[in-house]
């Protein structure tokens, strides 16, 4: 049984009834849903805020967000990651049941909106590529989803100048390291379309594995 003035259980009917119906699925207990688009996914997050573990006594109004942005699955991770877009809305509610209700549908209402519009956004590779345009200021992750996405959309040139890009800065950590390395690896696969092509399909696979998501075909093919 759900404690009093705990919003959870409101935001997860107001997801089945509303997120569930698009084919987005629940994490575990979280409040966290994933809609499944192959080669990336959707990450739909009901972010309490650290208010929420004080005691009730004290509270008056708890403040929540809402998370939603797209997750390339071309970089091998066991998490998934806001690589494009983030924090939707940020609101309060009372500890009242109908605050939360109306609190939860609402939220579960604008995450169904921006899944319809993240996948109006990026139908294909192409589009995803003309999204991802980074400046000289954008962080190496930015600069490896633009090169990878380009890559992919037949953009050979574009791809390598933005692989290029990534290794102008050294490497101070070591998960840059391990990115560099990677991105020198497939870099030198762009020439060959089908040959990069697979080395991205098999990255997408292990990432979706890590991530628990199931086998399925990736739409690489179809891009």
């Amino acid at each position: 049984m759900a404690k009093a003035g705990d919003i959870a259980p409101h935001l997860q009917r107001a997801a089945r009834a509303t997120l569930a119906p698009l084919g987005c699925t629940q994490v575990g207990r979280s409040r966290t849903w994933i809609a499944d688009q192959g080669f990336w996914t959707i990450i739909i997050e009901f972010q309490p805020s650290s208010f929420a573990a004080l005691p009730n006594s004290i509270q008056k109004d708890i403040p929540i967000h809402l998370n939603v942005g797209a997750n390339w699955l071309w970089y091998p991770k066991a998490f998934p990651s806001f690589d494009y877009s983030h924090r939707v809305l940020s609101t309060s509610y009372g500890l009242d049941e109908p605050s939360m209700i109306e609190t939860a549908n609402h939220f579960a209402v604008r995450a169904a909106e921006q899944v319809a519009v993240l996948r109006r956004t990026f139908p294909s590779i192409s589009d995803i590529a003309r999204r991802l345009i980074p400046d000289e200021r954008a962080a190496r992750w930015g600069i490896y989803h633009a090169a990878i996405a380009n890559g992919l959309a037949g953009n050979t040139f574009l791809a390598q100048q933005y692989f290029d890009q990534l290794q102008e800065t050294p490497a101070a950590h070591e998960w840059e390291h391990a990115l560099l390395l990677r991105s020198r690896a497939l870099a030198a696969q762009l020439f060959s379309p089908a040959d990069f092509r697979t080395a991205v399909t098999a990255i997408v696979m292990e990432s979706r594995t890590l991530q628990n998501l199931p086998t399925r075909p990736t739409d690489l093919e179809l891009a």
